[in-house]
This record gives C-alpha cells, sequence and structure tokens, in this order.
C-alpha cells in the first residue's frame, strides 16, 4: 500500500524489492530506504511520518519525520502503535538485564519528540489509543483466569491499574479476558469482556451432548465459557455489567455513550420467524447505571441507530413497516415514516417473510439549525424526516427515482460497522448520490439540495458501474466490491472507479462529475478474445416480463451457430455492467473463460411464486432458451445449464421437468427438499432456507407435504434424460453433501448419464488447485456434448478410486 504525502506533491510506497521509496511526483527518487520488511503512515494534519523496520536490523523501529527526514531510532522496539489521529507514538520495548526480560512502555510525542515510560513488568499486549491520542489501555497478563487492564492519560504520569477480577461489579462467576478492549468514541468509557468462570471438565465424564426442545440446536450454541459486554468510565471505579446470558447487543453505543441497547433470547435466535416464545425484546440501557426500558417486545427483527446528538433512537419496526423515532429525554416513541406513501424495504424482495424484508437503511442526516433531520430511504428516493414527527417528510429527490425506475443512495451514508460513524450533511450543501436504473442498468451521480424543492441534478449516468451499493442491486453477486468517490484533501477533485462488463476497473478524476479523465490505463482484457454483454427482455411462460444478459465473445460472427450455456441464480441482471475477472470456476461458471473459449452465456433474471420455485425456474430458464433460439446465431440443439447453490438446486428440478438442454451440470445444490429441510446449515437448522428465504414455501413439512415433494427434483429422476454433471465437495456446511449423492445414486440406479465430482476439500465451493480442476473437467463437458469434441477418459470410462491423485483421467 502507498500515500500521499498531505501537500500532494511526494507518494510513499515500497517496491518489490522492499525498498521504501519517498517520491516527489513528475520528478526524480527523492529519497529509497533499502531493505525495509514493513512500514506505516501516521499525519496529523500538517506532519508527517513514517515508522519501518528493515531486514538487517529486525528490532529496531525508525521513526522519520518526512519533511525534515529527522529520524529516531528505538533499538528494542518489539511492537509499536501510531494514533488515528497521527499525535502519539506508543512503543513497548524489550529489554534484558541480566537474562531476565522486562517490557517498558513508551508514550512519544510525536510533535515535540518527548518520551514518557508509562509502564514496566512483563506480559502485556493488547494496546489500544483512545479516538483523541490522550488515552491508552492495554492488559497485563499475570496467570489463568487472571487479567488486569491498565489505563493511561497523558495528564498522568504513569498507567494505573483500571480493571481486576476484584473490581467493584464483577461477579464472582466471572473473570477479566483482557480482550476485546475498546474505547467510547468521546474516550471517557471502556468497553471490553467479562467471561463466565467455568469449573474443569471432569476427564473421566461421559462426553454426551443433550438437545433440548426449548433452545438452540445443540449444534449452533457456542462450545466454550460465555462473555459479556461490560464498561467502567474513566473517572469511576465500578464495572457495570451490559449483558446477560442469552442477551445480545445490538448497534452501537450512543454518540455520548449513555446509552446502549440489548435485546434478549438470543438462545432462541433464528426461531422467531415460527415460534412466538422465540420473539424478542428490546431494551435501551443506560451504561451509567444499568437502568433499561423496553423499546419493543415480541420482535423478530431489529434496525437501529442513535442520532449523533443523542437526542433520538432511530429505529425499524418490521410489522408496521415504518421508522419510529425514540426520545432519550421523555421516552416516547413515535411513528416518523407516516407521510411515506411507498414500501422502506427492498420491493423485489417482497416474496421473503417479513423477518427478511430489511429496510433499505437511514442513510445520514441533514443539519437544521442546531437539529438533526434523518435521511431515509424507501426503494428508489430519499427522505428527509422529522424525528419529532411534527413535520411531514420532505422528497429529497421529488419522486424523480421512481419515475425514471432510478434508485437513489448518498454517495457517502452512515457507518454501521464497527466504528459506527454518522455522516451529517448541511442544509444549504449539495449532496451526492448514487442512481441505478433498474431497467437499463445505467449508474452515475445525481444531486440534490436540501433546501430547494424540485428534481435532483442530473451529473452523469452511463452504461458503466462507477459507484454501486448493496440496496441497488437484487443481489450482491451482481456487485463489484464498490469504491466511493475520494476527494482530494484542498481542491474540488476526486477520484472514481469506473468500469464495465468488456473494461476493467480503472481510475478516473473529475471535478464535477460530468466529465472524468482517466488517470490509470489498464486494461488485460485487450490481449484476449474478451465479451460484450447484452441486456435482453422478454416473456416468461406464465406472461412475466424478464430480463437477462447474453454474454458474446468479442469476435462474434453473426453468420456462425454458436453453443449457449444458460447460468442463473435469482435475478442477476443487475450485473450488466459489472466487470468479471477470468478465474478458475469455483461453483458457478466462470463467464469470461467460457464465453472467450467459443460459447455463449445466457443470465436470465427468475420471478418466483410463492411455494413454486421450481416451476418458477422452469418458468423463466425455459422461456429465455425458447427466446433466444429465435436468433439464427444460436444452436438449439447445443444449450446446456450450469447452475451453483440455489442454482445447483434450480439446474436439478430442470433437468427433471424438460429435455430441452443438451447437457447440465450442477454445484453444491439441493436436490431432496425433504431430507434437506431436516438438515443442519452452518451449525443450526436449515428449515428457515426452506420456510421463508430462497425455497418460498411459507409451510412446514408437515402443514402442506405437497409443496416439498413436487419442488424435489428426486421425485422426477425418471423424467431425466439430459447428461448431467454433479459437482459438491465434502465438506460443505450450507448444503450437506448427501444431497448429491442421494441424486447421483438415483440417477445411477435408473441408468441415466451421470458423473459426480466430489473433492475432499472445499465448502459451499471450492478453490486453488481443484477449482482449476473442475474448470477443465466442465470446459471438457460441455465441449463434449454442447461442440462435439471426444469425450476425456474420465467421462467414457472414469477413474478407479486407488488412482484418486494418481490418474486425472484428463
Amino acid at each position: 500500500m502507498g500515500y500521499f504525502t498531505l501537500d500532494n506533491k511526494h507518494a510513499v510506497l515500497k517496491t518489490k524489492n522492499d525498498s521504501l521509496l519517498v517520491w516527489k511526483l513528475g520528478s526524480d527518487l527523492e529519497s529509497s530506504i533499502p531493505a525495509v520488511t514493513s512500514y506505516t503512515y501516521t499525519n496529523n494534519g500538517k506532519d508527517e511520518w513514517i515508522a519501518y523496520r528493515t531486514r538487517n536490523k529486525e528490532k529496531h523501529l525508525f521513526v522519520r519525520h518526512l519533511a525534515t527526514s529527522k529520524e529516531q531510532v528505538y533499538p528494542s522496539a518489539k511492537e509499536y502503535l501510531f494514533s488515528a489521529n497521527g499525535s502519539t507514538l506508543f512503543i513497548k520495548e524489550e529489554l534484558n538485564n541480566g537474562g531476565a526480560k522486562t517490557e517498558c512502555l513508551l508514550y512519544v510525542n510525536l510533535k515535540t519528540g518527548k518520551e514518557k515510560k508509562i509502564w514496566q513488568g512483563t506480559n502485556s499486549g493488547n494496546f489500544v489509543f483512545d479516538p483523541s491520542g490522550n488515552g491508552l489501555l492495554f492488559t497485563i497478563h499475570k496467570g489463568e483466569a487472571d487479567n488486569e487492564i491498565w489505563y493511561y492519560n497523558q495528564n498522568t504520569e504513569s498507567a494505573v491499574l483500571k480493571v481486576n477480577n476484584q473490581t467493584t461489579g464483577i461477579e464472582n462467576n466471572l473473570i477479566v479476558t483482557g480482550t476485546d478492549l475498546k474505547f467510547s468514541k468521546d474516550g471517557k468509557n471502556i468497553f471490553f469482556k467479562l467471561q463466565e468462570r467455568l469449573p474443569k471438565a471432569d476427564p473421566n465424564a461421559v462426553k454426551v451432548d443433550i438437545w433440548h426442545y426449548n433452545e438452540q440446536l445443540h449444534s449452533s450454541q457456542p462450545t466454550g465459557p460465555l462473555k459479556y459486554l461490560a464498561v467502567i468510565s474513566n473517572d469511576q471505579n465500578t464495572v457495570i455489567r451490559l449483558e446477560k446470558e442469552n442477551e445480545r447487543i445490538i448497534g452501537q453505543p450512543d454518540a455520548h455513550n449513555e446509552y446502549i441497547v440489548v435485546s434478549d433470547k438470543a438462545n432462541l435466535r433464528g426461531q422467531q420467524f415460527w415460534n412466538r416464545n422465540a420473539r424478542y425484546s428490546v431494551n435501551l440501557m443506560s451504561t451509567k447505571t444499568g437502568s433499561r426500558t423496553i423499546i419493543r417486545d415480541t420482535a423478530t427483527s431489529f434496525n437501529c441507530k442513535f442520532s449523533p446528538d443523542s437526542q433520538y433512537f432511530i429505529y425499524y419496526d418490521y410489522q408496521q413497516k415504518a421508522y419510529f423515532s425514540f426520545d432519550l429525554q421523555n421516552h416516547i416513541a413515535k411513528n416518523i415514516t407516516r407521510g411515506i406513501p411507498f414500501s422502506l424495504s427492498n420491493e423485489e424482495l417482497n416474496d421473503y417473510d417479513i423477518t427478511l424484508q430489511h429496510p433499505v437503511g437511514l442513510g445520514g442526516w441533514v443539519k437544521q439549525g442546531e437539529k438533526l433531520f434523518p435521511i431515509i430511504y424507501d426503494d428508489y428516493d430519499v427522505w428527509v424526516v422529522d424525528p419529532a414527527a411534527e413535520k411531514l417528510p420532505v422528497n429529497l429527490t421529488n419522486g424523480y427515482g421512481r419515475l425514471h425506475h432510478i434508485k437513489f443512495r448518498l454517495v457517502f451514508e452512515n457507518d454501521y460497522g464497527i466504528e459506527g460513524k454518522d455522516v451529517i450533511y448541511k442544509k444549504e450543501k449539495p449532496i451526492l448520490l448514487t442512481a441505478f436504473n433498474t431497467l437499463s442498468k445505467d449508474n452515475g451521480f445525481f444531486s440534490a439540495r436540501p433546501e430547494r424543492k424540485g428534481n435532483p441534478a442530473k451529473l452523469t449516468m452511463e452504461a458503466y458501474n462507477y459507484y454501486q451499493i448493496k440496496s441497488q442491486a437484487y443481489s450482491t453477486q451482481s456487485l463489484l466490491p464498490p469504491m466511493q468517490p475520494v476527494k482530494a484533501l484542498h481542491k474540488n477533485v476526486w477520484v472514481v472507479r469506473r468500469s464495465s462488463g468488456r473494461e476493467s476497473p480503472n481510475y478516473f478524476v473529475t471535478s464535477d462529475f460530468k466529465s472524468f479523465s482517466p488517470v490509470s490505463n489498464i486494461y488485460p482484457e485487450k490481449n484476449y478474445n474478451w465479451l460484450t454483454s447484452e441486456l435482453h427482455q422478454w416473456q416468461s411462460l406464465d406472461g412475466k416480463t424478464l430480463q437477462g444478459i447474453l454474454y458474446k465473445p468479442e469476435n462474434f460472427d453473426s453468420t456462425k451457430k454458436y453453443p449457449v450455456i444458460f447460468h442463473y441464480y435469482e435475478r442477476l441482471s443487475d450485473g450488466l455492467n459489472i466487470y468479471t475477472d477470468p478465474v478458475a470456476s469455483f461453483g458457478p461458471i466462470n463467464i469470461p473463460y467460457f464465453v472467450s473459449n467459443g460459447y455463449l452465456v445466457f443470465v436470465p433474471d427468475i420471478v418466483y411464486t410463492i411455494g413454486e420455485p421450481g416451476k418458477s425456474v422452469v418458468s423463466s430458464v425455459v422461456s429465455a432458451a425458447k427466446y433466444l433460439s429465435k436468433s439464427p446465431w444460436i444452436d438449439s440443439a447445443k444449450m446446456g445449464l450450469q447452475g451453483h447453490s440455489f442454482g445447483g438446486y434450480e439446474t436439478a428440478y430442470l433437468v427433471t421437468h424438460t429435455n430441452l438442454f443438451a447437457a447440465a451440470a450442477e454445484a453444491n445444490g439441493h436436490t431432496d427438499l425433504i431430507s434437506g429441510y431436516g438438515a443442519l446449515q452452518g451449525g443450526g437448522s436449515a428449515r428457515w432456507h426452506f420456510e421463508i428465504y430462497q425455497f418460498r414455501t411459507q409451510s412446514t413439512l408437515w402443514k402442506n407435504p405437497e409443496i416439498f415433494i413436487k419442488n424435489s427434483p428426486i421425485f422426477n429422476v425418471p423424467n431425466i434424460s439430459t447428461p448431467l454433471l454433479i459437482m459438491h465437495p465434502k465438506g460443505d456446511p450450507i448444503v450437506p453433501w448427501s444431497q448429491a449423492v442421494e441424486f447421483f445414486n438415483a440417477l445411477h440406479r435408473l441408468s441415466k448419464k451421470v458423473w459426480m465430482l466430489q473433492y475432499d476439500e472445499g465448502g459451499h465451493g471450492i478453490g486453488g488447485k481443484d477449482a482449476m480442476d473442475y474448470t477443465i473437467r466442465l470446459t471438457q463437458f460441455f465441449d463434449h456434448y454442447l461442440k462435439g469434441t471426444p469425450a476425456p477418459k474420465w467421462m467414457v470410462s472414469g477413474v478407479p478410486a486407488r488412482l484418486k491423485g494418481i490418474e486425472s483421467g484428463y
């Protein structure tokens, strides 16, 4: 990783031969440090430093001020850490005094260079700065089940013991873990974990697991001691335990760290969609006193955020499908989205259970005077709402998104991750929006101003992928990992990433988001027969309008006839302008590889009917095949199927319900919904996957067994005439390997053409040499049935078990 200096005139980077370079941009090299094994860069907004180690002096830490090249050397530095704001350096020195090792902790003011020894001893670790760089936490491990948390502040002479097992507020059955240390945002509170003290297991005890009807499945329960979040204030000496057994913290504390949100019945989580006793309560808890106020009972899902000014707690009610504000002063809850007439969740997921219909989100905040107004999304447009519920919601995008099939989102949103950072916009400032057209799949940028009424201003909207986030696409499989536009520190110059189906991601600069100038020129695909991507639209067998992507080779010749492979997984057409790397097929087919090797690949969307997952895929894929077969360059006798995971299930269902295809390959798919329903998935029960998720049965097996039977490929094996290649690793934690074995055994018994590739390694997919092997065999399989090439030995006569790992059969 490299860095630009604050003045944008230099770059700091490490080369492949381990030289650390400080490069003056536009000129020759300024300085080079050889044999650097690692380095870290920091700045305080004005001054900049690098800390590095070299191969020749591994224990030495060199700290250099970039502007002056002045360097300080610490010859015994075992560990070091810069504060986040670049003001302070912490160093752990390991000294050898007459054969006895001791540790010395140094606190260094980077600006003045002044060092202070804050502690000396042994077994220190887990060092954490507070956000200001003025405070430091660390732990001392004194023995088994005996850890201490120490605290240092720059205004004190040395570190002090803050928490140990005897600190007031820690119960006798709990101990300090010494891990998971974290300061609050203002640095005034210290969060850490307590752990239950379990007696040692009897080595002669019977090893038996006891499964109980009123708990989580035993396989999904934690096997080690339970841990609980706790807090202590910097100026107090009493610990407050925030979690109890079977409780879970939701989200982040408020900005002032006075409150945290706690839910109960964590031991029943995952059952709330069917078990009313598993629906949980949500409580607002004071981090100062431990007192609780109930916010919501009988919750099935919960989505929440504190306002940055700690005035309100904003949460989404899944039953009422609305956002509420909870006033932290008077403890009154109000519906703040009552005036929004549209769904606040992804409307394309309305065939999922209500517990999975999550809100699109709370994007940020608009500051008007001293008051903060939440920015809420419906599926297409952006709204500014009043947390006091005194004013009606204001549509920031004026309904333009829904009218033009564009999903608007803030480019810069609230962070719901570990840091929980909030984004606050000023009322008079423009807000940059990312836009995605659900019909054309174009992506680009718009601008809106909170103080002005009217449509947002279009900046750019093109057949490229600029910046598209998760909630703008039906499936994350249709997305590249997004890269937010990056602004220069002192100028209105931005770097964005742009790509398309036919162009690799490259970097561009812009000052207005209308015109873009390239700053990189990396297009490896130009050296190969690459692909083009086209959006197609047709009618399903049951009359629904569908979309799909047709991938063609760059040298496509309309006078030839091409074999075509259909690949599918729910809805993937949103990925029309997504660049896909040519890699080995790890489960799903690698589209660039097969297109570059003479195939067309068509990716149709599938629209589902409740209780009819199988019939829905037939309606979508068969109609797509018939639609595409009308083109003179399609060889309708040479059409294949390939799907992975749920797409693997769909492949198995298709070959039992149509003979339209010449070959099919399924990977990691279910084939028997009845045995699958009763199996484990990722340690828990798989039943939710069938009742409320992708299989969309909306029923238990016993309430409506016919749904499970008619949608199970295993019951229609006699109908199969399509040659089938199955791939399934033994260690799949999502879809049991036994699903593949059941299906293979059934086809084998009825003398159907079937092959199964069972890889010893891998899980819900494969990698490395296994993926390369699968790619070769998948290619040979399709080449034989869709191109007429001779079948390889492994397909003709197989490979005996005794020759596994010796003979490939290629």
